[in-house]
């Protein structure tokens, strides 16, 4: 065992041991994304429920060498991932990382970790333990935060040239976070009585993708502080992570995203948690009873721009969903951007900070941005929020905010749908009156009216009754007020009219039939 330093750039301390990482969720999309840009195919997360004493994060990637380790813990804060490229040779997946960073987002959840690497390729591994507490020991002193250049967070523990069984076969990287921060685990080990998923043994199956799928709709009927600390992680980690989204999910028609679905398939990269394979948690709509496309819901067409912007470029696609009905989770409600696949920090329900108040609509709305090329610049250090400055931002700002509250944007066109939905109900209930007052002519005085409205323009009247066919026409004209209420009451009154005119021999009977009709009509 030999012992290696850990210097780190000032800077970039001052900015981590702030928390840059909101949740553990967030720290452990960290790792997540460094295994794929390791060219994983699979990764294991552990959490060790229900103990959460030690938590493991393993992945089948190409791993790396003791001295690439060395190199990476000299540095951190400077990333060589992007010296081949923006793209994986290997897999032809973007890379994500470009910081260097992600190795100190354990720092989130623990006070020490191993790290195990096996090089593709190789015959052997290393194996590094980093005691995180000689890192809280020099954020204590706070002599980084003056000046420049990098500073000794102190050594990490090597072993290296360690034989590994199968030979050259086998590559992977295996992460293990000891001494779980306390906080932390008090959280996952007080709150499961509010689990949705217990634990698993060994002897019980791996959770299948409708097991995800039931978590997601378990989630929807509760509020966000009624879930516990350990599905709000899963929740979460599905959501941040470059993964696919649940089968025959988003949308409830897809097509506007088959080819961000069909990239994510191609990509090859799950993430397991404790047995569950976790996917994108989105699926809409999110209430059962909303089914009609148009009436209930509606998927706008898609968001895109692909420009070159002062010598940088920019493209992104994206959709936008509504539905008549608050969105639930809140958390669903508004716009994610995603870089390269990765959600950054969480939806925006101000949709960048939109200028006009438009009430409701907000929570009815739900949006995913895809950003391809470009905006990374714009990433503060956390990686999950923005500097709102930059151009690239304000540029997708002013895009997104166009095609919404344009004069044919989303948010006239909520309103056109929202009356044309009342129209519709209002006409529904007025055939629904109808159909209560001729079946009351049917009860009272035991014959049957035919109505009929016609388009035809006869300049003889509202309305012609054909006595002997019992069949009575109404025709456009001004006696009919536009107010739909006055409208029904007054063809109401007709109908009455002509259905006593029908049986009655004298005035009194006229009278008394129209009382009666009126009376069992509503």
């Amino acid at each position: 065992m030999r012992k290696i330093p850990i210097n780190v750039s000032k800077k970039i301390l001052a900015d981590v041991s702030s928390g840059i990482y909101r949740t553990p969720a967030n720290a452990l999309k960290e790792i997540v994304s460094n295994s794929f840009d390791a060219d994983a195919h699979r990764v294991h997360i552990s959490t060790n429920v229900p103990y959460f004493d030690i938590f493991t994060c393993e992945d089948d990637g190409s791993g790396i060498t003791a001295r690439e380790f060395e190199k990476v813990m000299d540095r951190i804060g400077s990333s060589s991932k992007r010296e081949q490229g923006d793209i994986s040779t290997k897999t032809s997946r973007p890379i994500i990382g470009k910081i260097g960073i992600g190795i100190l987002a354990v720092a989130q959840i623990c006070h020490k970790f191993s790290f195990i690497s096996k090089k593709k390729g190789s015959k052997d591994y290393f194996h590094a333990t980093i005691d995180l507490k000689q890192f809280e020991e020099v954020e204590s002193e706070k002599s980084y935060k003056s000046g420049r250049g990098n500073i000794n967070l102190g050594n990490c523990d090597i072993e290296d040239r360690l034989e590994d069984e199968v030979g050259t076969q086998s590559h992977y990287t295996k992460i293990i976070m000891e001494e779980i921060r306390e906080d932390f685990r008090e959280k996952l080990l007080d709150e499961t009585n509010k689990r949705l998923f217990g634990a698993r043994d060994s002897k019980t199956p791996a959770k299948t993708s409708d097991d995800f799928i039931q978590f997601v709709n378990a989630i929807k009927s509760k509020k966000f502080n009624e879930i516990s600390p350990y599905d709000l992680l899963i929740w979460e980690l599905g959501l941040l992570c470059p993964i696919e989204y649940i089968d025959d999910g988003p949308l409830p028609d897809n097509k506007v995203l088959q080819k961000e679905i069909s990239r994510l398939r191609n990509y090859n990269f799950k993430v397991f948690v404790d047995g569950l394979e976790i996917r994108k948690p989105i699926l809409f709509p999110t209430a059962s009873d909303l089914k009609k496309r148009g009436p209930d819901y509606k998927i706008y067409p898609p968001i895109s721009f692909d420009k070159a912007m002062n010598g940088s470029g920019l493209k992104f696609t994206g959709y936008i969903f509504h539905q008549r009905k608050r969105i639930q989770p809140v958390e669903l409600q508004g716009i994610l951007i995603r870089i390269k696949g990765v959600g950054i920090g969480s939806y925006d329900r101000s949709f960048l900070h939109y200028p006009k108040a438009e009430g409701p609509m907000f929570s009815q709305l739900s949006g995913e941005l895809f950003v391809e090329i470009g905006l990374e610049d714009a990433l503060n250090i956390d990686r999950n929020s923005f500097n709102e400055t930059h151009k690239h931002y304000l540029q997708i700002r002013d895009i997104l905010w166009e095609y919404l509250g344009s004069g044919d944007g989303v948010f006239a066109d909520i309103r056109y749908r929202s009356k044309r939905r009342r129209e519709s109900e209002k006409k529904k209930l007025a055939e629904i009156e109808f159909e209560e007052i001729l079946s009351s002519i049917r009860e009272v005085i035991g014959i049957d009216i035919k109505l009929v409205r016609s388009s035809s323009i006869i300049n003889k009247g509202p309305y012609i009754f054909n006595k002997a066919k019992r069949r009575l026409v109404f025709y456009p004209d001004s006696f009919w007020t536009r107010n739909q209420k006055e409208r029904l009451s007054r063809e109401k009154i007709i109908l009455a009219l002509s259905a006593a005119k029908t049986v009655s021999k004298s005035v009194n009977e006229f009278e008394k039939n129209i009382l009666k009709i009126l009376a069992c009509g509503k």
